[in-house]
């Protein structure tokens, strides 16, 4: 049997009392026949008592026996502070004693208030201070801070260990991994506070982040009180408990409560709150002062209402009289217990300055629906009533003309009629129509000839408030008119007219400009696109030329044979002279839209833009699924095509790629609202992309005016893109630009979805002696016939050939070559890299390097490669052995 005044009674209670200050947890003992209960500190401070002022006993009911040393809950007990405000603690009680002794409980008492701590009661006599602690629902420890500044903690409880996952063994020896495991924000802070409570002897209490060994981190509040040993060592015994989820409530209504008071401070209207039901205190947010020019000091209430006599009274009239106490739409609101509707007032300052308010006012009301103040949202309109004036002036006025219209539906809500409501003086002017004769009929009485797609249009803009702008021709007034409607209100639509019949009629006079324009854009694309067929083409004219000559010398004149190599001989050169024909004549064709499928017409044309492109540039081809079909002329699509290709081979500078892609596309409101012109519906999508140097934004902001180009003199109309801008135009399609410097350019181009379904050439005679040499020749020729017949040519004017197909091989063979190479006869466009770079890395090897350049194409596609700056040495393909001898020996003789 355990007594009251046993070592080990005595030693638990002392602990306890050591305890039970920070942990806010009282504890008592009372023999289980008396009601005399022994009040220990913490017990008495919360029952809020005075040691010498302790109640001689306290209402309260024993729990049913338990067996000794169980703990267990003893029913709640009722209690009276001194204050006459009862409470009611909750106990845990273990039962001590032997049949030698009376039985007594010892029961830990926990305010309530105060998160309803307990401590657990003695469990045995071995460690009678664990059992006690056992069923207290937080962290207990002592730490002892010694002397030398190191620190430890001598006990802790299962739950703390549990808590902060720490060994008590490393715990008892040192404090290390605790401060360890301590935020590194929080960590100096803490031992601030720990070193602040052991000088001055106080409480500590602190609340900081933990970081578990599982890497959660929690938020705990510690309590403690300090007490100095012997040896100068400071001893605190504590509690510490989590709080994350009390952190986590504070900071979300912590971030509430800072939203609602930015979106308050931020607000563009004033806002005043009335803080009693006499609207005698009035506050507001920040834009609320601005319009009153007060300063956050004021009583809005007070300048509004009570100075008077100082002749600074905020003054308010309505319809021009003045309002008179207690007729504010605020103090209305709170007296009436009703929301007042919206009031358009003239307010007049101290400072003299007026202006015109919109309020709206409501009463607030508690729990209770007990109206506790008023709350009122205050809008400055001066700006808007002004533009509402200079309306009616610019109504009266303008000279453009407007009217306004209200549709009319039919019983199913569909648009099948509009009547006129307004119209200015400009609308009669222009159209003839005068208002007293057009106002409250509908359009269809007026105009019978109006189109229903008008009406349905018109219909679109009053139901769904979206506006739009567009030309439309009155049949009745054989008028054009530029028209721009825009919903002011449910179910109306207003119109902004513009008189452009005369715009109209000289277009029409004036549409053989665009189809002149549309045709010097043809000639140049087909220009380009000759280019590129003229450097396949030439090739292999150049290989039939080439041995035609070469079979010329060694037939004999007088046989057949000879005649007929003749005429193979006429019938390459008049082909060599049509390609050059094609660089610079084009056909006009006249324009024939027809259903088509985009995939089909632009493979079709991908031979030829390889072509017209070049071999140094990719072109990707990625046509779309599933097409919905197109109504156009493939010539214009042909056009398009051959005009963006060839913009995009010239923002390349030498290698990149091209691609062209399709698709379908349904383009929503949304989209075509950020595009001015654009209009929802279903289209057929054709991008052209390239990585080439792209565009700023200046550039794109010109790029479709006629004339405008970035090319230099001579490379361009500026009419390609115009002329481009028109065709789409006219198909009623829509174009965008993404285009950046340096990041290549996209042109994506909507195509509205179809749902209805000179002298003859004298014959050549036998070759002339060709000049003859002896010099080596590297000879650089990417089409293998051609290049045989090279080497062929060379070898019989008796040069020292190094013929390569790649200039990858060149490079090899100049660079293994033992002797001099005296030139270089090479092609201008080849894969992996063109002639002019090529010239230029032989010339680190050879610097003595005489070039020849050689190609199909013609002088204006050579020259963004530079080979016919001055001084550089060219021969056009396909061309004969005297002109091919005498042109190495003007490149080996002269000076490059």
């Amino acid at each position: 049997m355990l007594s009251p005044t046993t070592p080990t009674s005595r030693k638990s209670k002392s602990l306890c009392r050591r305890i039970a200050p920070p942990a806010r947890v009282g504890f008592s003992s009372l023999p289980v026949v008396t009601t005399s209960p022994a009040w220990e500190n913490g017990l008495v401070r919360c029952r809020q008592f005075t040691p010498g002022g302790q109640p001689g006993g306290v209402a309260h009911r024993a729990g049913p026996t338990r067996a000794r040393g169980r703990a267990g809950p003893i029913a709640a007990e009722r209690a009276v502070n001194p204050d006459e405000k009862p409470f009611l603690p909750e106990a845990t009680a273990l039962r001590q004693g032997t049949e030698a002794r009376v039985p007594e409980e010892e029961a830990a008492r926990a305010d309530e208030r105060s998160s309803r701590s307990l401590i657990g009661a003695l469990r045995d006599e071995p460690n009678p201070f664990s059992q006690l602690v056992a069923t207290v629902p937080g962290g207990l420890f002592s730490f002892r801070l010694r002397p030398d500044g190191s620190a430890c903690c001598p006990y802790a409880n299962p739950a703390f260990l549990e808590l902060f996952g720490l060994p008590a063994e490393d715990l008892a020896e040192s404090a290390a991994a605790l401060w360890a495991t301590l935020h590194p924000d929080d960590l100096d802070r803490v031992r601030d506070s720990v070193a602040t409570s052991a000088r001055s002897l106080t409480p500590w209490r602190d609340e900081f982040r933990w970081r578990r060994p599982n890497g959660d981190e929690i938020w705990v509040e510690g309590h403690s009180m300090p007490v100095r040993e012997p040896d100068g060592s400071i001893l605190w015994h504590g509690f510490l408990h989590d709080i994350t989820a009390r952190k986590e409530t504070e900071r979300r209504l912590f971030a509430t409560h800072e939203r609602l008071q930015a979106l308050l401070q931020a607000l563009p209207v004033g806002v005043s709150f009335s803080e009693d039901a006499t609207c005698q205190h009035i506050t507001g947010n920040p834009m609320l002062r601005a319009q009153f020019e007060m300063t956050p000091q004021d009583n809005i209430s007070a300048s509004a209402l009570e100075t008077a006599a100082l002749g600074r009274r905020v003054r308010y009239f309505f319809d021009g009289q003045e309002l008179r106490e207690g007729e504010l739409p605020l103090q209305r609101a709170v007296a009436e217990n009703r929301v007042i509707p919206p009031m358009e007032l003239v307010v007049q300052l101290p400072s003299g300055r007026r202006w015109i308010a919109e309020i709206l006012a409501a009463p607030l009301r508690d729990a209770q629906d007990r109206i506790i103040g008023g709350l009122a949202v205050i809008l400055n309109i001066t700006e808007r009533k002004q533009a509402e004036e200079r309306y009616q002036t610019l109504f009266e006025h303008m000279l453009d003309g407007f009217a306004l219209h209200e549709i009319v539906c039919d019983a199913r809500g569909q648009p099948v009629d509009y009547r006129f409501l307004a119209v200015n003086p400009a609308f009669e002017r222009l159209t003839g129509l005068k208002a007293n004769a057009i106002v409250g009929k509908t359009v269809l009485e007026i105009l019978p000839s109006t189109e229903p797609y008008w009406i349905e249009t018109y219909g679109r803009v009053a139901l769904t408030g979206e506006p739009a702008s567009f030309e439309n021709y009155a049949r009745d007034l054989d008028q054009y008119f530029q028209v721009t409607a825009f919903c002011p209100a449910p179910r109306q639509f207003a119109c902004l007219f513009v008189d452009i019949t005369a715009r109209k009629r000289a277009e029409a006079e004036q549409e053989h400009l665009q189809t002149q324009l549309a045709q010097a854009q043809k000639m140049e694309s087909i220009g380009r696109l000759a280019g590129g067929v003229a450097h396949d083409f030439n090739n292999l004219l150049g290989v039939i030329l080439g041995y035609t000559e070469l079979a010329l010398e060694h037939a004999n004149p007088a046989q057949p044979l000879y005649a007929d190599l003749l005429e193979i001989q006429k019938a390459a050169q008049r082909s060599a002279d049509l390609t050059r024909q094609l660089l610079a004549f084009a056909r006009k064709q006249t324009i024939a839209p027809q259903v088509c499928d985009l995939n089909e017409t632009v493979a079709g044309m991908l031979k030829l833009l390889r072509r017209l492109i070049g071999e140094p540039i990719a072109l990707m081809w990625r046509p779309g699924s599933s097409l919905w079909p197109v109504k156009v002329d493939p010539a214009q699509i042909d056009q398009v095509l051959a005009n963006l290709c060839v913009n995009a081979r010239d923002a390349i500078a030498s290698v990149g790629q091209i691609t062209i892609e399709t698709g379908n596309a349904s383009l929503d409101q949304t989209v075509c609202a950020q595009h001015a012109g654009w209009i929802p519906g279903e289209y057929v999508r054709l991008a052209v992309s390239d990585d080439g140097c792209g565009m700023d934004p200046e550039t794109l902001a010109h790029l479709f005016e006629p004339f405008f180009t970035t090319k230099g003199v001579g490379r361009g109309t500026g009419l390609g893109l115009a002329t481009l801008y028109g065709v789409v135009q006219q198909n009623r399609g829509f174009i965008h630009v993404s285009s950046a410097p340096g990041q290549g350019t996209t042109f994506t181009l909507y195509w509205p979805r179809h749902r209805d379904q000179g002298a003859p050439a004298a014959l050549a005679g036998p070759a002339e002696p060709a000049s003859r040499g002896h010099e080596t020749v590297l000879l650089v020729e990417d089409e293998p016939a051609l290049l045989h017949l090279g080497a062929t040519m060379l070898e019989k004017l008796g040069y020292q050939v190094l013929a390569a197909d790649t200039p990858g091989e060149a490079i090899r063979l100049a660079e293994e070559h033992a002797g001099a190479i005296h030139l270089l006869m090479t092609d201008v466009v080849m894969p992996e890299m063109n002639g002019r770079d090529l010239a230029r890395r032989l010339l680190s090897l050879y610097p003595n390097l005489k070039r020849l350049f050689m190609s199909g194409y013609t002088a204006s596609v050579i020259a963004p490669h530079g080979v016919l700056d001055d001084g550089v040495h060219f021969i056009q393909k396909p061309f004969a052995m005297p002109e091919l001898a005498a042109k190495i020996r003007v490149a080996l003789e002269r000076e490059p």
